[in-house]
């Protein structure tokens, strides 16, 4: 599981991915994501990620 998982989230896989929900954004809501804006996002869902596996090792 590990492995497919693992292979789904490549870099490339990961920029095209972006790129997608940047032309979304864009076409749907009219609104079109800088860098900042992307890479604030960037840093909420690390911390996000970190906070739960920090919770998950707190209950385990």
């Amino acid at each position: 599981m590990r492995e497919f998982a693992e292979a789904g989230f490549t870099p490339e896989g990961c920029r095209e991915r972006a790129e997608r929900a940047r032309a979304y954004l864009a076409e749907h809501f009219g609104h079109y994501v800088t860098d900042e804006e992307a890479a604030e996002v960037r840093v909420r869902m690390s911390e996000a990620v970190a906070a739960c596996h920090w919770r998950g090792k707190e209950t385990a």
